[in-house]
């Protein structure tokens, strides 16, 4: 099957997508400098790491996928005419510098883009991509919803593997992770409820505060993970308990919520939006009251979710690899 891409080349580009971004970055720079010195990467802050890189785990399960696909990929090669067809994954300046040169016959643009991008208008831009069903339904333009697909990026199942991991347990108490996504006051007093839930030995995990490698060492010490957020576009993090065998357990407030993009800011009411756009029977649940929460943990997880099974069937870089292609090709 994955001989018919042989000889096939990808031309990829991502970005950091923000305005007044060299005065971010250099500001940034300054007052991480320690650790830029260091080669300490992954100790910077999210959105510093994000000003250098982009999205990496979209770029980096992505770039996985097409490999093991034998697909050459050019990743952020200096941008010339080319008849090929180019994915833009993220980045306005990058989308833009790309339109500007003629030839290329098809741009791909997405995942990490907000709607109210202009340049996603472009009649070049061929398809947008965004990564889950809730995030299309909030495009406001009927034009730019028209050639809108949904595209989640797999989620790298040999690094997240729990078999790599020799588990000793230690205590007769289940073991819990919470993922707290979101600094709100209200969801860290929900935190400090959690907290006093007798019976688990609690672990946290900060957004945008860890290494892949801190987070996976973590997974591979816990029974389950509740997560704590507002919305998910896609969940990547999600994805990576499931392959790691850890159902997640996420908090659902049936609040109204806002969405800041480039430009915009829009409302959402609870049933536009989703904590976790990909959450099943076979990778967790979801809940609104502690008591909820509280009968989800004294479950028989492993008779009762098969999270890993589910990636490995639904969300391998492969698959979404594939699909990629796919849609390059349309």
């Amino acid at each position: 099957m994955e001989n018919q891409f042989n000889q096939e080349v990808v031309h990829l580009y991502a970005s950091f997508d923000q305005q007044r971004f060299l005065f971010h970055l250099a500001s940034s720079i300054l007052k991480n400098r320690k650790l830029l010195v260091d080669h300490d990467y992954w100790q910077l802050p999210h959105k510093v790491r994000g000003l250098l890189f982009g999205h990496h785990g979209v770029n980096h399960n992505l770039i996985k996928g097409l490999h093991s696909l034998n697909i050459e990929i050019k990743f952020n090669a200096r941008v010339e005419n080319s008849l090929q067809c180019v994915g833009v994954l993220a980045g306005s300046q990058v989308l833009r510098t790309v339109l500007s040169f003629t030839n290329h016959k098809k741009i791909v643009a997405g995942p990490n883009f907000y709607p109210d991008e202009p340049s996603l208008l472009h009649p070049r831009v061929k398809k947008y991509l965004v990564p889950s069903p809730w995030v299309l339904n909030t495009i406001q333009n009927p034009m730019l919803a028209q050639k809108t697909n949904v595209w989640p990026v797999g989620i790298d199942s040999d690094y997240w593997n729990p078999n790599e991991f020799e588990r000793e347990k230690t205590s007769s108490f289940r073991t819990g992770l919470i993922y707290l996504k979101s600094k709100s006051s209200n969801l860290k007093l929900l935190q400090n409820s959690i907290n006093r839930i007798p019976g688990v030995d609690w672990r946290l995990v900060t957004y945008g505060t860890y290494r892949p490698s801190d987070l996976r060492r973590l997974l591979a010490e816990v029974d389950f993970c509740v997560y704590i957020g507002d919305s998910e576009s896609q969940g990547i993090a999600q994805f990576a308990c499931w392959s790691m065998n850890v159902p997640t357990f996420v908090f659902s407030s049936n609040e109204c919520i806002k969405i800041k993009m480039n430009t915009e800011t829009i409302n959402l009411n609870a049933s536009q939006y989703s904590p976790a756009p990909y959450l099943s029977t076979s990778t967790g649940s979801q809940w609104t009251e502690l008591v909820d929460l509280i009968g989800l943990i004294n479950l028989d997880l492993e008779q009762s979710f098969s999270p890993r099974m589910w990636v490995i069937e639904n969300a391998s870089p492969i698959a979404s690899a594939k699909e990629y292609i796919r849609i390059l090709r349309q």
